[in-house]
């Protein structure tokens, strides 16, 4: 054994002083990751988009060479948005309200699990999917990124929702601790009920917008 082991300190990086001072070089097609917001008391936002069941993650965002290529820059992406299903929603992002919601059928979000596919809607204002079910990994991606995925208690209210239609939750952040959600719609002059079914850690992860933003609001 050797009589002592050199540290050789010199060969580390250390953590600079003053860490917000670093600047990080990026390549230019490298944007900053969008953040979702805190969930608010109050939320009023329209239907963008009605879609119906099995609506995979190819459908919103496409996977093709030409979109992966955009992967690590999410602005980039937008115009490829929905376009599978709604060939003229790109034509209308620049006029989306700040938050709006997407209202699907059955297993929404099925297919390859990638997370821009929330994060680029989100990133315009998507805050709120009702949907008869999630694929779980959706489900989950939609939760780390602050966007609500509500299932409809009866499946059937599904049928009475329009595109256009603008829905208002009261009392969100109260509703989101019991797991229930009432929607009014105010379009068509009634009421319908959700579920979340969270865990407690997923209901943190949601109220703070999601789990960068959790991250961020850590002590």
């Amino acid at each position: 054994m050797p009589d002592a082991f050199p540290q050789l300190l010199n060969m580390f990086l250390w953590p600079a002083d003053d860490a917000e001072a670093v600047e990080i070089v990026k390549g230019p097609n490298i944007q900053p990751i969008p953040l979702g917001a805190p969930l608010p008391e109050r939320l009023e936002f329209p239907v963008e988009l009605k879609l119906g069941d099995s609506v995979t993650t190819d459908h919103i965002l496409p996977g093709g060479a030409e979109m992966l290529s955009q992967r690590s820059n999410i602005p980039a992406s937008i115009p490829y948005l929905f376009e599978r299903v709604d060939p003229d929603f790109a034509a209308q992002v620049d006029s989306l309200p700040r938050n709006w919601a997407v209202v699907a059928g059955e297993n929404y979000g099925q297919g390859s699990s990638r997370e821009h596919a929330v994060m680029a809607p989100m990133s315009i204002g998507m805050k709120v999917v009702i949907a008869k079910s999630f694929a779980r990994i959706y489900r989950r991606n939609m939760i780390n990124n602050g966007v609500v995925p509500l299932i409809f208690q009866n499946a059937a209210d599904y049928e009475f929702i329009r595109k256009g239609d603008l829905l208002f939750i009261d009392r969100l952040v109260e509703q989101i601790q019991k797991d229930r959600v009432v929607v009014e719609n105010r379009s068509r002059g009634n009421t319908f009920e959700t579920i979340l079914d969270l865990t407690p850690r997923e209901r943190g992860l949601l109220l703070k917008g999601g789990l960068l933003g959790s991250l961020r609001a850590a002590p």
